[in-house]
């Protein structure tokens, strides 16, 4: 089955069905320091910045299954105000779909998307 992507709404997305069991298999594969640092999202503040347009959700989906996401904090650079710039917060992609050119296609269609609400400046991390 190919996937779509597509923004969603930070309210509805936590909504989703199997949300906790994506958010605890990406603590469970990359969380660091577990000890001191335990999976604890602030849900109402990610909603209330999606809401001011600060954060945004790039929502995977087979069918109507959610597998995946990248999410983005978006906001003026603090250096270079004029310059809308997004950055990577977490991402995700069930392992089962992390095959051909999936998770590619998830990044090109997020920094596509980005650029159409006039994202010029994209940074990205990951741990390994």
């Amino acid at each position: 089955m190919s996937l779509r992507f597509a923004w969603e709404p930070a309210r509805a997305f936590f909504r989703e069905p199997n949300v906790a069991s994506l958010l605890r298999a990406h603590y469970d594969e990359l969380g660091v320091d577990k000890e001191r640092m335990p999976l604890d999202p602030d849900f109402e503040r990610i909603v209330q910045l999606d809401e001011m347009g600060l954060y945004r959700i790039w929502a995977a989906r087979a069918g109507d299954m959610l597998v995946g996401y990248i999410a983005f904090h978006v906001h003026p650079h603090l250096h270079y105000r004029s310059t809308l710039t997004a950055g990577e917060d977490a991402f995700l992609l069930s392992k089962p779909y992390r095959r051909g050119l999936a998770g590619y296609r998830m990044f090109t269609t997020a920094i596509d998307a980005l650029r159409a609400i006039g994202v010029k400046r994209v940074i990205c991390h990951n741990k390994v």
